[in-house]
């Protein structure tokens, strides 16, 4: 009985329809041929049953479950469907996201180390930082920040950091919510670079804050690259 309420409860309303039609099919058999079992004054009931009333419903009973059983199957194959169709949707939301709030780190970087030479002909400026290029994106992090103790011996990388800083903190706090439709992970990491941002703005140790700046920056990649969030589905 569980199953039969189960059953109706998440049927629609076509299907309502379909177990309606069926039940009064079983009504107007068991009518008509108790009608005819009493239109015959010679006929046993035990015998008619037997012979004509038992066959019909073992054979509409068997057909409903058989029925039953085939749209379960069906509906449950659907609600698979569903569920695959509404994770895919939900996978692609978070890759759009991710990518809006890549680029915004993107152009940070780019600003603060615009004219950092990088090798073969690349600098700061050209940092892509794709979510596909995981390995190339933690490669040039990492050589960013082993290059940053020179860097910052100039006055004029040192005053760019700080206003780039300035400028693109208030952007980069007002994405912080955005944070928590991809994963814990990407908002502690967003939170921490709003935080050493911060400290730079306000001039306070620049190569230290600066490195831990980098560090999360670095850990915003990675998290995405756990998650597989360098495409859609």
């Amino acid at each position: 009985m569980s199953y039969l309420r189960s059953l109706l409860s998440e049927a629609s309303d076509a299907m309502l329809k379909v177990y309606t039609g069926i039940f009064l099919l079983v009504v107007l058999i068991f009518k008509t041929t108790v009608t005819f079992y009493f239109l015959d004054p010679n006929a046993s009931f035990l015998d008619y049953f037997k012979g004509n009333l038992l066959p019909e419903f073992t054979g509409m009973i068997v057909e409903l479950i058989l029925f039953i059983f085939v749209i379960d199957v069906l509906r449950d194959s659907e609600r698979k469907n569903q569920e695959k169709l509404k994770s895919i949707a939900l996978h692609n939301e978070k890759v759009d996201i991710e990518h809006r709030l890549r680029h915004q780190l993107r152009i940070l970087v780019r600003r603060v180390f615009e004219d950092v030479d990088l090798g073969s002909s690349n600098t700061g400026a050209n940092f892509k930082f794709h979510a596909s290029e995981h390995e190339e994106n933690q490669e040039t992090l990492r050589a960013l920040k082993l290059m940053l103790t020179d860097e910052l011996d100039s006055n004029v990388f040192a005053e760019n950091l700080v206003q780039s800083a300035l400028f693109e903190l208030p952007m980069i706090m007002s994405l912080a919510s955005v944070n928590s439709n991809l994963s814990g992970r990407h908002l502690k990491a967003w939170m921490a670079i709003i935080f050493f941002l911060k400290q730079i703005s306000e001039r306070k140790n620049l190569k230290d804050n600066t490195e831990k700046l980098i560090d999360w920056i670095a850990m915003f990649d990675k998290a995405s690259f756990q998650q597989k969030l360098s495409s859609k589905i």
